[in-house]
């Protein structure tokens, strides 16, 4: 089944307690008067009843979840609910739905449910979660509560890559790509393998995927954005040419090592958009951590517990698992779980490093309103020792990134990378993951520091023999250009942060396409991403692109894989394997 969203649903996750008919003999249940009763019917978005659908309510006053299955004609029903501020999850293999509801006193509550139809992926409700992205950056949130994840929408002109078609040279010389692309395809894909379905080929674009992992592109200090690239044969046609051009700007300056413990009240994040939110801006800083640097997750509230113990910077799979995991938990005004965040940042103490505790609240906290006086001497005394605490609202994504020590510092501004191809050595050549070549950059996006990006080019060669005298003989390729002209020329225009005029970086690729073996791990990892696109965007996979290949080249480029990012694709192309073996 598809999974279904509702957006109010992601508003406000309370920990708290739940009840349900087939469990109330164990449940803690008090035969007060004011007490009130909630029942009612789960039914699909075309009426039909859910039966065994796991019907959870949460309330603020008591710590555990009440948990109820509706029967075979879709019923629930909790008894003995004391008046509180309460809200129902219903889960249904992938379908969700989350109601905040206030129980008054004696009142006897009706609450029928109905899922939502299925929905598409371009039909996910588009919210901001970042400051400074512009309209086409803004995020969706996918997934069920305490899994679900923060994407960026797909990009203006981007598609599915079966419609990437090969430009002639003679008619567009120069083509265009985004100094930022959005990866949000590529969360998308991974999600929906990892819930044992495959994307459909139009959700799959192989610049997203590309773009979602770290490549060894150098910068250069003596300017703000550095032009890498590689010219190899291609694997899947090789007959073709596959050229990686890799824009990297300039690194920030070494900060001092940081131990960070996020200690979350996520009951607290009462609006739709905080939970995602607050998600989001913590991956951005765990692309900014290194392995010297350690991070814990603590949600605090009527049930404390560690997301994720002290975890090096740079075991980013870890880190990333353990912020989807975020859900609600009961808060008592941010105070409770803080003990616990404490003893994690002491653990993994950092000399001379940043040492702080990160209280992620939307409702705020003061140290010396509260009446814990243990709790006061408790902040005051791990201060003198070195242990800070910072008290953040959770929708403050840039103060949240300053307190962690991260800062995003703009190294240029209105970025235009442009690939000029020589026309004596490139007959033809496609942009992979755009439908055109002319539709992939409509802006001029800016660039912050250690920020990268990667374009995938195919290129079919110049010949001599246009046609073969016969069908079974391979063509050689004979350039008419000497050696020593490039293939192409990376042509990228920028400004300084700090000043209006356009500043121009021209990098001409030239020399003998390598083999693929002899390629470098960046291009042959990419080169595995993009043949995992072309599978599965498209109905017929071009050449001999096939999950096979896709497997074999990440295998021989996984390299150093300091955060295991590249280890979790082979994973993915396994389960993609499986998948479309079992396909009708």
């Amino acid at each position: 089944m598809n999974r279904s969203h509702r957006s109010a649903g992601l508003g406000l996750l309370l920990g708290g307690i739940l009840v349900g008919p087939a469990s109330s003999a164990s449940a803690v249940t008090r035969p007060y008067e004011e007490a009130a009763s909630i029942e009612g019917v789960i039914r699909q978005h075309d009426g039909s009843v859910v039966p065994k659908a796991t019907v959870t309510l949460r309330c603020v006053g008591l710590p555990d979840p009440r948990v109820a299955k509706t029967d075979a004609r879709g019923r629930y029903a909790f008894s003995d609910v004391l008046p509180d501020l309460c809200s129902l999850h219903v889960t249904y293999e992938d379908d969700f739905f989350i109601k905040d509801l206030r129980v008054l006193r004696g009142v006897r509550l009706r609450e029928d449910i109905e899922f939502d139809r299925p929905i598409t992926y371009e039909e996910f409700k588009a919210i901001p979660v970042y400051p400074g992205l512009k309209g086409r950056d803004v995020m969706y949130v996918v997934g069920p509560p305490g899994s679900a994840v923060a994407i960026r929408p797909p990009e203006t002109g981007s598609s599915n890559n079966n419609r990437s078609p090969f430009v002639p040279v003679s008619d567009a010389p120069r083509s265009a790509f985004s100094s930022r692309v959005g990866t949000s395809s590529s969360a998308f894909v991974q999600q929906s393998i990892a819930r044992r379905v495959l994307p459909r080929p139009h959700d799959v674009r192989i610049d997203a995927l590309v773009n979602d992992f770290d490549y060894d592109d150098v910068s250069k200090p003596d300017r703000p954005v550095t032009v890498n690239w590689e010219i190899a044969v291609c694997p899947w046609n090789r007959e073709h040419l596959l050229a990686r051009v890799g824009l990297q700007a300039a690194s920030a300056p070494p900060g001092p090592l940081r131990n960070l413990v996020f200690a979350v009240d996520a009951m607290s994040l009462s609006s739709a958009h905080a939970l995602p939110r607050l998600q989001a801006t913590m991956r951005t800083l765990a692309n900014h951590l290194g392995p010297r640097d350690r991070v814990s997750i603590v949600v605090h509230g009527g049930g404390d517990r560690v997301v994720l113990e002290p975890t090096r910077g740079d075991d980013l799979p870890s880190i990333r698992n353990a912020i989807a995991e975020l859900d609600s938990a009961v808060g008592s005004k941010g105070a409770s779980g803080i003990p616990l965040a404490y003893r994690l940042a002491r653990k993994s103490f950092v000399r001379g490093g940043l040492n702080r505790v990160l209280l992620v609240s939307s409702r705020g906290f003061d140290a010396d309103a509260t009446a814990d006086g243990a709790l006061r001497e408790l902040i005051e005394s791990q201060g003198r020792l070195g242990v800070s605490m910072a008290v953040l609202d959770s929708e403050a994504d840039t103060a949240l990134l300053e307190a962690a020590g991260t800062t995003l510092t703009t190294v240029a501004r209105a970025v235009q990378p442009q690939v000029h191809f020589n026309p004596a050595k490139v007959q033809s050549y496609r942009l992979l993951g755009y439908r055109s070549h002319h539709e992939a950059n409509r802006y001029a996006d800016d660039m912050v520091a250690g920020q990268g990006v990667t374009a995938l080019y195919e290129l079919i060669p110049v010949t001599d023999d246009p046609k073969p005298t016969s069908k079974h003989r391979r063509r050689r390729r004979r350039p008419s250009a000497a050696p020593s002209q490039p293939w192409m020329t990376a042509v990228v225009r920028y400004k300084h942060p700090k000043t209006d005029g356009f500043r121009r970086l021209v990098v001409p690729m030239s020399g003998r396409p390598l083999s693929v073996k002899a390629s470098s791990d960046d291009l042959r990892f990419s080169a595995a991403l993009a043949t995992f696109g072309l599978v599965l965007g498209a109905d017929e996979a071009p050449g001999h692109a096939s999950l096979q290949m896709a497997r074999a080249l990440a295998v021989g480029s996984r390299g150093e894989d300091r955060r295991g990012a590249r280890a979790a694709f082979m994973e993915l192309v396994a389960a993609a394997e499986e998948l479309l073996a079992a396909r009708p």
